[in-house]
């Protein structure tokens, strides 16, 4: 679908506004803030989708004026359609327009469209304050949106799918008492149990009912068909009845068919009260019409003594001229000392100014009202930008401290880190030592304590004894280079150690004799104290690499900050070039003296003008003066008049005296000019009169069907005959309505053809046989059905029986009810859940693939993955450097990114159905140069399959998108401001 057209009637401030769409699927709209952009694009939603009345009424323009307007859109299949909205049309209602001239509603409208606003806002809408969503999406929510958007009308899906699970809960648990349907299943099978009881004692009672049911059966059959016999009987004696008024009907109609219907009632009295009025008429024309010849033949005496027409104006002309070239002459004298006056004040003002700017040059220079705001907005940006450059370098310090800091910190840590070996022998050492504590405190502590301390000593011997051996033969085999006693110095210091090792495992085990450390009490506090330093070391470096990753992330945003002030300087050097290029005086004026600098200038140009305005206005009196003076002498040349004298004062006086003749003819033809309008007056009113008798004795020529007035008087003998007919028939009719029904008229055509009453009397005959065959068939089948009825009653007895049947049945009715509402409900829920199953599971990982693939395109591949987390369901977003990041830490601009990667993949994924227009709304606020020029050239490759409408302020916008056409909107306003 694309938009080729629209007309605002008025929306807001945008009154009587169209705009051609057919060149181009990009259009840009530019325009400063309140320029009317949001409103526009408010505007475009509105002829889609329409408002409430209290919401168009907010949109009423200042000036008054409808509300409204209309819009051509063009599908993808070629077809055109105008659409139509206005507010105190239609209730506000859309009008489809097809080229063949076919209307349409809304709802055609709407399913062009193929989706509700919401959605559509969803996907293919949205401006600068949606793109703070990013930071709250989770997956629940992305796998909604396209649920609901690919399931049309299903906006209120989550309130469903709980009140479904509701309902069902209410009705049915597999386990549940209280559920309706469970509660009625344990009553219906104590009555059947009591039931089955009492039918045992009746052997022959089913087959009663049986009988009796098929009686009934056949007994309703019989009534239905002579209920039917009945009908038919009834229609036929009805007509019977009428045979009369239908015969007559007919007569009068066939008499009436032969004379035309649409002769004028009393034609013939209308005709002669015309005439009547007619006659004085034209008698009182002919009177005027002798009267104003007499009059125009005087006219045309005096015209031939007048000067010519021509002649006359210029006369007229050049004395009304007289009083004005007497004050024009005196003017002149004053203007010329006022120039000179201005032009020394302006000279002396231009210097005082002390910039390189003349009197001329001032003459080039345009110094518009917005000006004055840009120059002051540039100053003020410039200053902005310089107090951002020092917070960032201030920020940037800071970090580094920081992150200083961070080294040192885990570098200390680590120092104070203890090896894995060490770690575990402490841990070993420590649980030995408490484990001999609790064991000396169960025995005694002296003996054992002496017992070890021996055979600690004789291990300790014995290893001391082996090692000291193992060095001497590793020394000597060092000194004499034989490789033997090296092998057998090992082997010796390897035996000691294992005897060393064998002497403490034939220690009692920990029950007895439990193998504990021989550490010290200082040196277990020791061995404590570092273990716990170790341990407290561990936890300081988890939390010293969150802070890293916190610092990371600070110094990301940082980064991004100062890109994007450096991407703001350049664009305010740009503005400034722009600026010094068309006011080339500005180059040696700071720019924060612009704005003083104009309130200087826009005086004087004022001043200026003033000065040209006096110069041309000397120049236009000299002219007058002289092309007085030409005309003059021209008209006295035309008319053949006499004149040698060069003084003008003489040429004023014989232009009076000239007047003065011209004047008196003039009185004359303009007392006969009266005469002759009044003559024609009452001509023209004559003839007024005479009009509309003459059309309605045409009107009634015309509608007798003939061209003269002696052929209408003989139709009209005739005429008046045939109606007399025509009544009787019309009054026959209404009868035989009132008489007969309307399908007995249908089914016999009583008013096309006269009836066969010789058949309709022998159907009568053969219905009223079938009447009398059927009722006594009946009382056969009554007789019988009264004999089963006594004998049921002699079988039921009891009232308690009848009444527990009645009670069973109804019980398993009512249950039928229930469970098919159940039934109905569980299904809708299951495949309510197996369609958002489908849909997440179908589009979800495609959408965030292509988010990924444009997220990274923006951001020049610093992310390379977009995904939700696993367990929280939560936005991810992984970094090139492998970090992961919440979408909530990323930076406002980085953010932005995202989150229109993501609105243009949704569009991309659902638009395979719907290509609708894409409405943007000054979205990239906080992108720099860099990522703006990539976004164009994405929105650049989407407006190959979509028409994309963007709305902002920066003009650079349009110059980078190749396939888009800028519109600007300062110059399209009619209306005030809403």
């Amino acid at each position: 679908m694309k938009i080729t057209y629209l007309h605002i009637y008025g929306f807001g401030k945008w009154q009587n506004f169209e705009l051609d769409l057919h060149s181009g699927n990009f259009p840009v709209m530019l325009g400063d803030n309140e320029a009317g952009k949001s409103t526009l694009r408010k505007f475009l939603l509105f002829m889609l989708f329409g408002l409430t009345p209290k919401q168009r009424e907010y949109f009423q323009p200042k000036t008054g004026g409808p509300i409204g307007g209309r819009m051509e859109l063009l599908m993808e299949s070629g077809k055109k359609v105008m659409v139509e909205r206005v507010h105190d049309r239609h209730n506000g209602a859309a009008v489809c327009r097809l080229p063949n001239g076919e209307e349409r509603d809304e709802s055609y409208l709407a399913s062009l469209i193929g989706m509700e606003r919401a959605s559509y806002e969803a996907i293919f809408s949205f401006e600068a304050s949606d793109l703070t969503d990013i930071h709250h999406m989770e997956q629940q929510d992305l796998g909604e949106t396209l649920l609901n958007i690919g399931l049309t009308g299903s906006a209120q899906i989550k309130d469903t799918e709980k009140k479904l699970d509701q309902q069902l809960a209410g009705l049915f648990k597999p386990h549940g008492k209280k559920p309706l349907i469970n509660r009625r299943l344990e009553k219906i099978n104590q009555s059947a149990k009591e039931l089955r009881e009492m039918e045992q004692e009746e052997g022959s009672y089913q087959q009663l009912k049986e009988e009796q049911r098929k009686l009934q059966a056949k007994m309703e059959e019989l009534r239905e068909k002579k209920a039917s016999v009945q009908k038919v009987l009834f229609r036929q004696q009805r007509l019977l009845q009428v045979k009369d008024l239908v015969t007559a009907y007919h007569q009068h109609a066939n008499a009436a068919e032969a004379y035309p219907e649409n002769f004028p009632v009393d034609g013939k009295e209308r005709l002669a009260a015309i005439k009547e009025q007619l006659l004085p008429l034209e008698s009182e024309r002919q009177l005027i019409e002798e009267t104003l010849q007499e009059t125009e033949q005087k006219l045309a005496e005096l015209q031939a003594q007048q000067f010519p027409e021509a002649s006359r104006d210029k006369l007229e002309a050049l004395i009304g001229e007289i009083p004005s070239v007497e004050d024009v002459i005196r003017n002149n004298d004053n203007l010329n000392e006022r120039v000179r006056q201005l032009e020394h004040r302006l000279t002396r003002e231009l210097e005082d100014l002390a910039i390189d700017l003349s009197l001329d040059e001032l003459d080039i220079y345009d110094f518009p009202f917005y000006l004055e705001e840009e120059w002051n907005q540039a100053a003020k940006q410039k200053e902005s930008l310089e107090n951002e450059g020092e917070r960032l370098v201030d920020q940037e310090r800071q970090l580094s401290s920081e992150e200083t800091h961070a080294k040192q910190r885990h570098a200390a840590l680590e120092e104070a880190l203890l090896s894995e070996q060490t770690y575990r022998d402490y841990i070993i050492d420590l649980e030995a030592y408490e484990q001999r504590q609790r064991f000396e405190s169960r025995k005694d502590r002296d003996v054992l304590s002496t017992m070890l301390e021996k055979r600690s000593q004789q291990a300790k011997r014995v290893f001391s004894l082996t090692a000291g051996l193992s060095a001497a033969g590793l020394l000597a085999s060092w000194l004499l280079s034989s490789i033997p006693i090296a092998i057998f110095a090992g082997l010796m210091l390897l035996g000691g150690f294992y005897i060393y090792k064998q002497s403490s495992a034939d220690m009692p085990d920990s029950e007895n004799n439990p193998t504990g450390s021989y550490l010290s009490q200082e040196e277990y506090q020791a061995v404590r104290n570092k273990v716990d330093r170790h341990e407290e070391a561990l936890y300081q470096l988890k939390r010293m690499h969150e802070e890293r990753q916190r610092l990371a992330a600070e110094r990301m945003k940082t980064d991004e900050q100062a890109q994007t002030l450096s991407s703001r300087r350049e664009r305010l050097d740009q503005i400034l070039q722009r600026h010094r290029t068309r006011y080339p005086f500005l180059s040696n004026v700071e720019c924060g003296h612009w704005f003083k600098l104009y309130h200087a200038l826009k005086p004087l140009k004022e001043k200026y003008r003033g000065y040209q305005a006096a110069k041309k206005e000397i120049d236009t009196i000299e002219q007058e003066l002289r092309s007085y003076r030409a005309k003059a002498e021209r008209f006295l040349k035309e008319i053949g008049w006499e004149w040698i004298d060069n003084q003008i004062s003489a040429l004023l006086s014989e232009l009076s005296y000239i007047n003065d003749q011209n004047k008196e003819i003039k009185s004359k033809l303009q007392q006969y000019e009266n005469q002759k309008e009044e003559l024609q007056d009452k001509l023209k009113q004559v003839h007024t009169r005479m009009i509309p008798y003459a059309k309605e004795r045409q009107a009634l020529l015309e509608q007798g069907g003939v061209d003269t007035e002696q052929e209408f008087l003989q139709i009209a003998v005739f005429v008046a005959t045939a109606r007399e007919h025509r009544k009787k028939q019309k009054e026959l009719q209404q009868q035989l309505a009132a008489t007969l029904k309307q399908n007995d008229v249908q089914e016999y055509r009583v008013f096309e053809a006269f009836p066969d009453y010789q058949q309709l009397e022998r159907d009568k005959i053969e219905q009223q046989k079938m009447q009398e065959q059927l009722e006594a068939e009946q009382e056969d089948i009554r007789q019988q059905l009264a004999d089963i009825h006594s004998r049921l009653a002699q079988l039921e007895g009891a009232e308690q029986f009848s009444y527990k049947r009645y009670q069973l049945q109804t019980e398993r009715d009512e249950l039928r009810e229930e469970a098919r509402e159940w039934a109905v409900l569980q299904a809708a829920y299951q495949l309510l859940s197996r369609t958002k199953e489908i849909y997440q599971h179908s589009y979800l990982p495609e959408v965030l693939d292509r988010a990924t693939g444009w997220f990274d395109k923006l951001t020049n591949g610093q992310y390379k993955r977009v995904y939700f987390h696993p367990e929280e369901g939560k936005l991810q977003i992984e970094a090139a450097s492998g970090w992961n990041f919440d979408a909530s830490e990323l930076s406002r601009g980085t953010a932005d990114q995202l989150y229109i990667a993501l609105r243009l993949s949704l569009s991309a994924v659902l638009s395979r159905k719907e290509r609708l227009p894409f409405f943007i709304d000054d979205a990239f606020v906080h992108f720099d140069h860099t990522r703006t020029s990539v976004m164009m050239e994405i929105l650049d490759e989407m407006s190959k399959h979509h028409q994309v409408f963007l709305f902002t302020t920066r003009k650079e916008l349009a110059e980078e998108a190749k396939e888009s056409r800028a519109i600007q909107l300062a110059d399209q306003i009619t209306g005030e401001f809403a």
